[in-house]
């Protein structure tokens, strides 16, 4: 394996490792943000449940699901109503927000804490608020996926300019090689110019040292 191209390989090796860092960092901020939005809807359908007690108390299951129908979509939750028979009379809206769209399964299981519903029992019913974080869930994807698209073009363009700057930085051992090499033809006369880079000077100067010293040992 050249030296190049181990060079190479090593700095692929960093940029792959700080890229999965950055990865992983987004992924742990993503599962907080998360944590907070569902915490935040928890308290919203704590407020709701006690609201809804009083509701049913003056109107019965029609004024509730009258209530819920103006009440609409409640932050980050889902809301059901079932009548005594433990038919859906009421579900809430889905939301408008990013519509269509989901983050992938396997994300929504690393980012989503376990969430259980909650249920109010009514006379004539019941009453389902689940969390819903999957709009939390999709905003991380989308800037994950942005961060990866962005560390994919680092990687490549950081490879490629690796690769340049390795073959620019040892272009000079070629000169070397080829002085060897022509040692070795018997062209004792051979001399390696000035190369740029303090370590390919020392070297320059060694060959010449040594061209010249075995150039006059086969005169002498």
């Amino acid at each position: 394996m050249s030296l190049r191209l181990q060079i190479n390989l090593l700095l692929t090796a960093l940029i792959g490792i700080f890229v999965s860092v950055l990865v992983w960092q987004q992924i742990d901020s993503t599962r907080r943000s998360v944590r907070e939005e569902v915490e935040a809807a928890s308290r919203v359908a704590t407020q709701l449940l006690t609201r809804v007690t009083w509701i049913y108390g003056q109107s019965g299951s029609q004024g509730m699901q009258e209530f819920l129908e103006r009440l609409g979509r409640v932050r980050a939750n889902d809301i059901e109503l079932f009548d005594k028979e433990g038919v859906a009379i009421y579900r809430s809206p889905p939301s408008p927000y990013k519509a269509g769209r989901d983050a992938p399964d396997w994300f929504a299981s690393i980012v989503s804490p376990p969430m259980e519903p909650k249920q109010i029992d009514l006379p004539s019913g019941r009453l389902i608020v689940r969390a819903d974080p999957s709009r939390a869930t999709l905003d991380g994807w989308d800037d994950l996926e942005r961060l990866l698209w962005i560390a994919g073009a680092v990687f490549v363009l950081g490879n490629l300019l690796a690769y340049w700057l390795a073959g620019r930085a040892l272009r000079p051992l070629r000169k070397v090689v080829d002085g060897l090499r022509e040692m070795e033809r018997g062209a004792f006369h051979t001399r390696l110019p000035e190369l740029p880079g303090r370590e390919a000077q020392v070297m320059s100067h060694a060959f010449n040292a040594m061209a010249q010293a075995v150039e006059d040992n086969v005169a002498a």
